[in-house]
């Protein structure tokens, strides 16, 4: 074999091995947490949805025995959380963005709630809803 034909070979199964790696690179990431309550106790069963805003693609898990989550090949964009458990307010955070083979970890303390109750996250700003049957109340 003359030298430019091993150096073409060559050139050929290293461009070939590089676009099976670029093909290979996911383009998705994943969410994550633990709910808790103000206690700091794990919070089982809670159920836990994602949606991406951009898409609307939405998934839904209950927490395990733990209180963990996880949503795994989320396609990258932005996502809100929402978590509800029984005697607990709801939980909303929005402005989540998901970048390729990010984990982003949302952990989650919720807040006992005698009444329908929501508290919503935006960044680290908090705002908080609730309806005490007859009107709804802005905090």
């Amino acid at each position: 074999m003359s030298k430019s034909f091993k150096n073409l070979a060559f050139l050929v199964i290293f461009v070939a091995s590089n676009s099976l790696l670029v093909l290979a690179q996911s383009s998705n990431g994943s969410i994550s947490g633990t709910i808790t309550d103000e206690s700091q106790a794990v919070l089982p069963n809670a159920a836990v949805r994602v949606t991406n805003t951009e898409t609307g693609l939405t998934r839904t898990f209950q927490t395990t025995d733990d209180g963990r989550f996880k949503f795994v090949s989320l396609p990258i964009g932005s996502y809100q959380v929402t978590v509800e458990a029984p005697n607990f307010a709801k939980f909303v955070q929005s402005g989540i963005k998901l970048l390729v083979n990010q984990d982003a970890v949302v952990d989650v303390t919720l807040k006992t709630g005698g009444v329908q109750e929501t508290v919503y996250s935006y960044g680290k700003c908090f705002a908080a809803q609730y309806d005490d049957g007859g009107s709804q109340h802005a905090l």
